[in-house]
């Protein structure tokens, strides 16, 4: 017996319920972190956006 053929048979298999409902969760989570994603950029770009020294042509 192999070395992976080992591992494979010490991995339990998880019903296909469980790996949904796991798959569910990553996704919603991965919905959460791409909004604050999303949010950190719009902070980011008004933050450069104020940092950046008045325009001293305009009138």
């Amino acid at each position: 017996m192999s070395k992976d053929e080992v591992q494979d048979d010490a991995r339990p298999e998880l019903p296909v319920e469980v790996a949904e409902a796991v798959l569910d969760e990553l996704r919603g989570i991965q919905a959460i972190l791409a909004d604050a994603e999303r949010q950190a950029r719009a902070w980011a770009e008004r933050l450069h956006a104020a940092s950046r020294p008045p325009d001293v042509l305009t009138p």
